[in-house]
């Protein structure tokens, strides 16, 4: 059935037809949440609402579901449980047949500590946690661990002969140079 208005015709008493004019459906053009991405820890619970637009749909009604129960699960009015370290989504699905749907993306971590250390959740687009002290410090005002320009772990000698990404001088870059001729054409 279209949106439009129509004017149907049936049969009535004494062979006299009745004319009715029926409204356009009005099916959900969007679904607006209330939060696009969640930071929640095991066992937390936040309740997603969802807007459905227009304000006249027909049939507003809404489902809820979860990519991966075993992370979060989702109740019929929007309740997110954290159950286990972890990501999922959590969608939200017009039932009225248009096919409109709304996602949350839920990581779930485990009880603001991250490898011994406290993080703040600063509600960054990425999910990524802010810890409250350097790599390698055990407070926050010490400095922590140095790491080399593209390397993932620390050294405690930091010179040509230690760094991965060079055959042992200035003049060898290995990444990170499109040039053998000095290591100033660094990322070019």
């Amino acid at each position: 059935m279209t949106a439009e208005e129509m004017i149907v015709s049936t049969p009535g008493n004494n062979n006299f037809y009745v004319m009715t004019r029926t409204q356009p459906i009005v099916l959900v053009r969007e679904i607006v949440l209330s939060e696009t991405l969640l930071g929640l820890q095991p066992d937390e619970m936040k309740t997603l609402t969802a807007t459905v637009l227009p304000e006249d749909a027909d049939n507003p009604a809404v489902t809820w579901e979860s990519s991966d129960g075993d992370v979060a699960e989702v109740n019929g009015r929007g309740r997110v449980i954290a159950n286990g370290i972890g990501t999922c989504t959590i969608t939200c699905c017009a039932t009225d047949g248009s096919d409109v749907a709304a996602i949350c993306s839920v990581v779930v971590v485990n009880n603001g500590y991250t490898n011994g250390h406290e993080w703040v959740d600063l509600g960054l687009p990425s999910g990524t946690l802010w810890a409250t002290c350097n790599v390698g410090a055990e407070k926050p005002e010490d400095y922590g661990d140095y790491f080399a320009w593209g390397e993932t772990t620390a050294k405690s000698t930091y010179n040509w002969n230690t760094y991965k990404y060079c055959g042992g001088s200035s003049t060898t870059m290995t990444k990170y140079c499109t040039s053998t001729s000095t290591a100033s054409t660094l990322g070019r």
